[in-house]
Formats: structure tokens, sequence, C-alpha cells
């Protein structure tokens, strides 16, 4: 399949997500909570707060837990007793609904408290921060602290038989719903989308079956977007190494 082709594919895809989207939001004004009881399969609209099994966990500031002690000794006893370093979520590591693992960074400095924010496998991370955009935590993406920068919606029990994480990610991540998450942040010391505003926010009454098709095709979207990614930095370092010799030319 030809790049351009793969390009209209996804375009297709999303066009088919969004559709799907704003038909859920039709059924809400038409009369979604009486049609619930004739169609089992339909949930009503929900908000967040009021999902069973649903949790925001807020992010936290990584300089409450930066060593301040400068004694000798006291750095030396905190270093040999230390925890393994772990890795710390960056604003630019959240791209096109995924972590990009390449670009966080652990600190040194940095110690983490047992209780967390964490990253768990099927968690959803929401930036609470321009540009509010949304990314599924997958396998192997698990323990990484979560700043206050970001918080973590994170579904589990009853939760999952009601909505698909990898919908919600997508549903996030559309321009009119970020659009919308813009208008209601607020804050006296910048633009924040606080955690009451989170609860607040209603999801659509898409049935979970249709949930989950629709995640389908964003991981599918996902998955793409992250090879799409990898083979340009792998381009970007054969580019660098072609010039390589060149640059030793001149440096003699």
């Amino acid at each position: 399949m030809t790049n351009i082709s793969v390009q209209v594919f996804f375009v297709l895809i999303f066009q088919y997500v969004q559709t799907a989207v704003v038909q859920s939001r039709q059924n809400v004004s038409e009369g979604a909570a009486r049609r619930t009881a004739h169609d089992p399969a339909r949930i009503r609209p929900m908000r967040i707060a009021d999902i069973e099994g649903c949790t925001i966990i807020p992010g936290r500031s990584t300089f409450r837990y930066r060593r301040k002690d400068t004694n000798d000794e006291a750095v030396a006893e905190a270093t040999e007793f230390a925890k393994p370093e772990c890795l710390i979520l960056r604003p630019a590591a959240i791209m096109d609904g995924y972590i990009d693992m390449a670009t966080l960074e652990s600190d040194p400095e940095f110690r983490p408290p047992d209780d967390g924010p964490f990253t768990q496998a099927g968690d959803i991370i929401q930036e609470t921060m321009t540009p509010f955009a949304a990314a599924y935590v997958g396998p192997g993406e698990e323990g990484i602290f979560v700043p206050n920068s970001c918080c973590v919606i994170r579904l589990q029990g009853k939760a999952l038989d009601l909505y698909d994480p990898m919908f919600i990610v997508g549903y996030l991540n559309l321009t009119t719903v970020n659009e919308t998450l813009r208008r209601r942040a607020s804050g006296p010391r910048g633009i924040t989308l606080r955690k009451s505003t989170l609860e607040n926010f209603v999801l659509p009454d898409t049935p979970i079956e249709r949930q989950r098709e629709i995640g389908q095709l964003v991981n599918a979207h996902i998955e793409q977007q992250r090879t799409r990614r990898a083979l340009a930095h792998i381009e970007d370092k054969i580019i660098l190494a072609s010039y390589s010799p060149a640059q030793e030319e001149v440096q003699r």
C-alpha cells in the first residue's frame, strides 16, 4: 500500500469515528434515556464521576519530591538505599494518542513517593494543560510517574463493561471535544483542566460493542503513527551517519 493510500485509509477511519460520535450526540438530544429501556446494549450518557469503577487520579508536582538534602553523608545514604529511578511523563511524550517512550527521561534527584501516581496498563492519560491531548497506556508502559501537567483516568471492574478505554482516548482527541475541554479549562495561573471539570464531563451513549469496534480503529491509527515516527527516527540517523565522513574531513 502506498503512502498516499495509507493516509487516505486512516482519514476514512477517523471520519468514521467522528461520524459515530456525532450520531451518539444526536441520540442524546433525541432522548437516549427513553431508548435505554428498549435496548439493553445502549447505556445512558454518563458523567465520568458517575461511572462505577472509574477513577480520576491527579498528577503531582515533581518538585515536591526532589532531593533537597546537600549533606554529603545524607546524600550518600539516600543514594545507597534509593529505589531504582523511574521515568517521568513529559507532555512532549504524549502524541497521536500514545506515549512516546523514547522521549521519557529519569531524574537522578527525583525520589517519587510509594503511593504514586504511576501509570498502569489500560490507563488513559489526559493532559490538564494545553494542548489537552489524551493517550492510552499500553503494556510495558507501567510505572511511569505522572506529573501535575496530566491526570490519569483509570477504568476498572464494571467500568470496563460500559466503556472501552481506547474509544475514550479517540473521543477525547477529537477536534470538537478538545475544543470543548479548552473552553471549560480555567485558572488564575494559566489555563488548566480541573479534576472537577473532568468529573462532570459527559461521555456519549455508544453501545460497548460499537465502542470496541471504534477502539480497534483508533488503535490501528495509533500503531500506524507510532511506526511512521519510528521510521522517521531511523531515517534521521541514516542521514546523520551519511554526513559523518564529510564532517570529519572538514574538521581535520
